[in-house]
């Protein structure tokens, strides 16, 4: 889990190694990463695309957010992530 007071490259590391879907703590280390703004552009995106192995509507929200981000990189993550997810899904949580 990536904690508020963390930086640098500890935080992106701890993000980024989530364990394997439904490990404990794992989507939100990677919600919390990909939300972080001090964090960069490419970690952030990578926490995006690893999003796709959680399909619910909290990581949903938070990858539409990600849709509309500056940075192109944070888009194709997030693009990648919800690409993923069937097309009923995706209407659901829209």
């Amino acid at each position: 889990m990536v904690r508020p007071h963390a930086t640098g490259a500890a935080a992106v590391c701890r993000g980024l190694r989530p364990g394997p879907p439904g490990a404990a703590g794992a989507e939100q280390g990677l919600l919390e990463l990909l939300a972080n703004e001090s964090q960069p552009a490419i970690a952030r995106a990578t926490a995006a695309s690893m999003l796709q192995s959680w399909p619910g509507p909290e990581v949903a929200q938070s990858l539409f957010v990600a849709l509309r981000a500056d940075d192109p990189q944070i888009r194709l993550g997030a693009l990648q992530a919800v690409s993923s997810y069937p097309s009923d899904h995706a209407l659901a949580t829209g």
